[in-house]
């Protein structure tokens, strides 16, 4: 059975390839503007049916939670065909935002829905953050040690997403202490808005060694590391271990303020 070395050597070789020739690719296609310009979706933009039904759907859940309909916005690409679609909410009684976004591809006219999701996020005027969201995919870039953030892909209901968001943000960020930066800072420019925090990521991210700017300064590449580091997170096994693992960090958050998965809906 001497074939039997030889598998093991092709199975090695392939592993290695998946595992250390994927994060090449990223390290040579990543490219993101330093300064990200945002351009709002057309009302009668072509978008597939998938596409605009999340954003019906939110736009439904949300509003019946007391959130105002704000602008759609196309999201920068980091990487060829990929692009994101943003739409955002804000609730003025509970100084809370939200987004709906949907990420897909686009090559040669066709598209290809990928990660649909809600985001909820306060913050208070010492720049501390509670976010919350149900997706499924894993934030690229580290976070700063003045946000939290709740990863509930177990919920797809939105009010009882935002019931959890609530327990967290009002035991962390108290009611008189929160602002709405897209009001009190952007006058309701929703564009500059969300590239303002954009921003903020990246200059985390070049922090802690993930990206770097080219020398003109206009574009963020990853690094060697950061490439590895950012195609790993959502490579199996390595992305449902992680995903585990922040799904049983943000049911242990919810547990500790006295939510839990029967707690009701807002």
């Amino acid at each position: 059975m001497t074939y039997i070395p030889e598998l093991y050597w092709l199975v090695a070789a392939a592993v290695a390839a998946y595992l250390l020739a994927v994060p090449l690719l990223i390290l040579a296609t990543f490219h993101q503007d330093t300064d990200p310009v945002l351009a709002y979706v057309d009302d009668d933009a072509p978008l597939p049916t998938e596409v605009l039904q999340h954003f019906v759907d939110a736009k439904e859940s949300l509003e019946g939670l007391g959130f105002k309909v704000g602008d759609m916005m196309y999201l920068p690409s980091q990487t060829d065909n990929t692009r994101g679609i943003l739409q955002l909410f804000i609730n003025r009684k509970d100084q809370t935002s939200a987004m709906g976004v949907t990420m897909f591809t686009l090559v040669n006219g066709v598209w290809s829905i990928g990660n649909q999701y809600v985001e909820f996020m306060t913050k208070g005027n010492d720049g501390f953050t509670v976010n919350s969201l149900n997706s499924r995919e894993i934030g690229a870039f580290p976070l700063p040690e003045t946000t939290i953030t709740s990863y509930l892909f177990c919920l797809k209901d939105i009010p009882q997403l935002y019931s959890a968001h609530c327990a967290v943000s009002d035991f962390h960020v108290p009611h008189e202490s929160r602002v709405l930066r897209l009001e009190t800072e952007f006058g309701g420019n929703a564009a500059d808005y969300v590239a303002d925090g954009m921003k903020q990521e990246f200059r985390e991210a070049v922090r802690s060694g993930y990206l770097r700017p080219t020398a003109d300064g206009t574009i963020y590449r990853a690094t060697f590391v950061g490439a590895y580091k950012l195609t790993w997170q959502q490579l199996p096994p390595f992305k449902g271990l992680i995903l585990s693992l922040k799904k049983r960090q943000a049911l242990n958050r919810l547990a500790s303020v006295g939510w839990d998965m029967h707690s009701p809906a807002v």
